[in-house]
């Protein structure tokens, strides 16, 4: 089966998925994911009404 990504960030995206790197975290828990998106989703959930950043990893500390 294949998949299509019609840019390159999305292919990026996707294959982030598959490999594991998680460049997002959380800067209340250090929960990480691979979407910005997927951050502001959990903080919403899991700290309500605290004020809370996405920081983004750097390449390496993304990959671990």
């Amino acid at each position: 089966m294949s998949t299509f990504s019609p840019t390159l960030t999305k292919l990026k995206l996707h294959i982030a998925t598959h490999i594991n790197i998680k460049p997002f975290m959380c800067s209340i828990c250090g929960w990480r994911a691979n979407l910005r998106w997927y951050i502001q989703c959990h903080a919403k959930k899991r700290h309500p009404n605290q004020n809370f950043e996405v920081l983004q990893l750097s390449h390496e500390e993304a990959e671990q």
